[in-house]
């Protein structure tokens, strides 16, 4: 399976560098006024503290969760914004207060390593890895200047420049079969997605605010804390068990 997922994301990060800057060929548009307002968030110069993170604890934090590498091409992700989600004005995408970067080894790349801020004005930590070889190899060709975009929903991820998007990953290819689209294309879809997804009691939106875990949380973490918990409850029901028959006695 990791060979299959290598040899898409290496295909989309080729594909990448051949169609950014190509013009677009016959995608219907809806009216740009769908997405008026501000240009989407671009991606700034990384913040020191999550620099300090990946200079000083990247390495050993990939030693420890068994994917050893060193991270290359720090990106802050982004997301769909509400305004966007639901076709109304406004910018497109919002911070997620979240960086991602590949992991390469002896120059091939192996993952993903994620960094987050767990509250506003926290310093940047560990959030997860991933062993998607085909996500870094898109990654490590993402151009510079681009917006990395993420819509977890349909666990896609997008290159924006301008207002012209370019899939990063398999899922963000089949919502762009022609290989590109702008945001004004694309809106539709995603509004209908989100609207869909509300109704039946889900919630499409993941704009940064509210969260209690960053988007590459890994289940093997969930699964850890309730093992830990059910450890813990068992050893206290014995605990008290004990206690008692000593009175008993």
């Amino acid at each position: 399976m990791a060979s299959v997922r290598t040899g898409s994301g290496l295909a989309v990060a080729v594909a990448l560098l051949l169609i950014v800057g190509a013009p677009a060929a016959g995608a219907a548009t809806v009216p740009a006024a769908s997405v008026a307002g501000p240009p989407a968030a671009s991606a700034a110069a990384i913040p020191d503290d999550v620099a300090a993170f990946f200079a000083e604890q990247a390495s050993g934090v990939l030693q420890g969760s068994g994917l050893p590498g060193e991270p290359r091409g720090i990106h802050e992700v982004f997301t769909w914004s509400e305004a966007y989600l639901v076709g109304e004005g406004g910018a497109p995408t919002a911070s997620l207060d979240e960086w991602i970067a590949a992991v390469e080894r002896e120059g091939e790349p192996i993952g993903t390593l994620t960094a987050w801020r767990p509250s506003p004005g926290a310093p940047a930590e560990f959030a997860a890895t991933s062993d998607d070889a085909g996500l870094a190899a898109a990654l490590l060709a993402v151009p510079a200047g681009a917006t990395l975009v993420s819509d977890p929903p349909i666990d896609a991820w997008y290159a924006l420049v301008g207002e012209t998007l370019t899939p990063l990953d398999e899922h963000a290819a089949a919502e762009l079969p022609q290989g590109r689209a702008t945001l004004a294309e694309l809106q539709p879809s995603v509004v209908e997605r989100t609207a869909a997804a509300r109704a039946a009691g889900g919630d499409a939106s993941v704009d940064g605010g509210g969260r209690d875990a960053p988007l590459g949380a890994q289940p093997w973490m969930l699964g850890a804390g309730i093992i830990a918990a059910v450890i813990g409850a068992l050893a206290i029901i014995a605990i008290v068990r004990r206690a008692r028959r000593r009175r008993a006695e």
